[in-house]
């Protein structure tokens, strides 16, 4: 269920706001659904579920930007703290 949750939730966010991103702390929560989409037989049929809300493009293009970054000491620390703050609130 909670795999199947991000597509919907992330239609539902971007519906009102065309420039919302996949990135930022409040999707942090999906970093292992990220990291299955990435890196499984499952991309396949995510990207399908993704499609049916209006969304792919939005995955694909996450995916692609994902693969690109280099994950750098800095990057996991500002990770850390995303992490710090978010279980503050």
């Amino acid at each position: 269920m909670y795999c199947l949750s991000y597509a919907p939730l992330y239609s539902a966010v971007r519906s009102p706001n065309p420039y919302a991103s996949l990135s930022g702390p409040q999707w942090i929560i999906y970093f292992p659904v990220n990291w299955m989409y990435d890196h499984t037989y499952l991309k396949k049929p995510l990207s399908a579920w993704a499609a049916i809300w209006g969304v792919e493009d939005d995955f694909l293009n996450a995916s692609s930007n994902r693969r690109e970054l280099v994950w750098q000491p800095s990057t996991k620390r500002e990770i850390d703290e995303m992490l710090e703050d978010h279980s503050k609130k």
